[in-house]
C-alpha cells in the first residue's frame, strides 16, 4: 500500500478535518467514469463525488454528489476504500482530508461522452466522460486519494496489467 505521509508536513498540524465521498462506476464496455473540474487554476480529473454536509451521513452524501454531478441515482454502492494515510487538503492547509470510496451502479444510464483526454475546456464546475480501463494509470488522477484508489482498482480489475508502484 501506498503510504503519502513521507510527503506531507507534520510541522503545523490541520485544525479541522473535511470528509470527501466519491463514486467508482464502470460500465458495460469496461470504462470507468471520471470528472474533469476547473478548481481555482488547477485542472484535476477525479472520480465524481465530494464533500460531507455537517449532520449528512456518508451514503447520503455519496447520494447527493452522485445527483448532483451526474443527474442519476445509485442502484446499489458497496465500500470500496477509505483513505489510511495522512491527507492535508491541497486547497486548505488547515484541513485534513478523509475519503471514502465506493463501487456503484447508477439507476439509470449516464449520457458522457467517451475519452482518454481530460477536457479543462468546459471543466466547471466539471464535465463528466467515460475512461478506458486499459488505458487508466494512477497518473490520470490529481489527487494522491485517488491516484491509490486508481492502483487497488486496476490490481482488482486487471492483474494481468503491470505497472510500476510509486513509494511501495
Amino acid at each position: 500500500m501506498m503510504s503519502a505521509e513521507s510527503d506531507q508536513d507534520f510541522s503545523t498540524p490541520p485544525l479541522y478535518v473535511t470528509v470527501r465521498v466519491y463514486g467508482i462506476c464502470l460500465d458495460n464496455e469496461n470504462r470507468i467514469l471520471l470528472s474533469d473540474e476547473r478548481l481555482g487554476q488547477l485542472n484535476v480529473t477525479k472520480f465524481p463525488g465530494g464533500g460531507l454536509i455537517p449532520g449528512e451521513g456518508i451514503l447520503d452524501c455519496l447520494h447527493r454528489e452522485w445527483k448532483e454531478e451526474t443527474g442519476a441515482g445509485i442502484a446499489s454502492a458497496r465500500h470500496f476504500y477509505t483513505t489510511d494515510f495522512f491527507i492535508r487538503s491541497a486547497f486548505d492547509p488547515k484541513a485534513q482530508v478523509i475519503c471514502a470510496y465506493y463501487l456503484l451502479d447508477a439507476n439509470q444510464p449516464i449520457h458522457a461522452p467517451f475519452s482518454n483526454q481530460p477536457d479543462f475546456f468546459e471543466a466547471q464546475p466539471g464535465k463528466l466522460r467515460w475512461h478506458s480501463l486499459e488505458h487508466l494509470t494512477p497518473e490520470c488522477f490529481f489527487f494522491p486519494s485517488d491516484q491509490v484508489v486508481c492502483r487497488l482498482l486496476l490490481k482488482k480489475l486487471l492483474p494481468h496489467r503491470s505497472f510500476q508502484e510509486k513509494n511501495s
